[in-house]
């Protein structure tokens, strides 16, 4: 295979890479809380030790370098905020600025999320739309006590539970958690994040702090991918894949021509 064919397929695959993230943001447009992913890419490098002459004469030599193509260099998600959306569900619940709600994962271990789509499992936990628990400040799991005919989050955090008699109770308060760089989270599927070195460890909110985020009680954080911003992504992947397999089909043409000359 000759070098621009080899550099047309990275062309290629990087460009695949691009179109897999475009179509996932797009899939998730209307997921609660989801943060949209930009693939980046990058040179693979030079083909060195090739030399030009310069100057008169072509006495002087300067070495070039032949690009090898392309490569993904990493995928990251943006961490802009999505529109919130009212709901009146009374366990809904958004954030609006920095910050995650905490849940516990099927390994024991902590995860975080911006997806505030709540309810109240058979057992009386507050879990997530997948049916994780949520964590309480007290470092608890938030169950409803048993006899309770009603159950709210206001824009404390705060898990309230009204008995037979109409007596409110306050069960315990969200835990939330901010991280020094939210773009090195490790996404897990289903809106949950896990730490990372490049995240940092979490910290915990301070509710009181000027940085602490603020809840919304009966609604819901929409995502973030902008539908203008990804079809323009989208075009442009779709091109640059286009563009390189016509490099590959020129030299499938050319190595036929070839091929049909020295055999006639």
């Amino acid at each position: 295979m000759e070098i621009s064919q080899r550099i047309a397929v990275t062309g290629m695959l990087a460009s695949q890479r691009q179109l897999d993230v475009v179509s996932n943001n797009l899939a998730n447009a209307n997921s609660t809380g989801f943060k949209r992913a930009v693939a980046h890419t990058t040179d693979v490098g030079y083909q060195a030790g090739l030399t030009a002459p310069v100057g008169p004469g072509g006495l002087d030599v300067h070495l070039m370098g032949i690009g090898q193509g392309t490569q993904l260099a990493d995928i990251t998600h943006e961490f802009m905020p999505g529109t919130l959306q009212a709901t009146g569900n009374p366990l809904d619940v958004a954030l609006e600025g920095d910050g995650f709600f905490q849940v516990t994962m099927p390994d024991a271990s902590t995860g975080y999320t911006r997806d505030g789509s709540f309810n109240v499992d058979s057992t009386g936990r507050l879990v997530t739309s997948g049916g994780l628990p949520l964590q309480s400040n007290a470092a608890t799991d938030l169950v409803v006590p048993a006899g309770a005919i009603d159950a709210r989050l206001d824009d404390a955090g705060q898990l309230i539970a009204t008995d037979a008699t109409g007596t409110d109770q306050v069960v315990g308060r969200l835990a939330m958690a901010q991280f020094a760089n939210n773009a090195g989270l490790q996404a897990n599927g289903q809106n949950l994040w896990t730490p990372t070195a490049a995240s940092g460890t979490a910290n915990p909110v301070n509710q009181a702090a000027a940085n602490a985020p603020l809840v919304v009680a009966g609604a819901l954080e929409g995502s973030n991918v902008e539908m203008a911003d990804e079809f323009t992504r989208l075009i442009q992947a779709q091109r640059g894949y286009q563009l390189n397999a016509k490099v590959v089909q020129a030299w499938d043409d050319v190595e036929r021509m070839a091929n049909e000359l020295k055999s006639s």
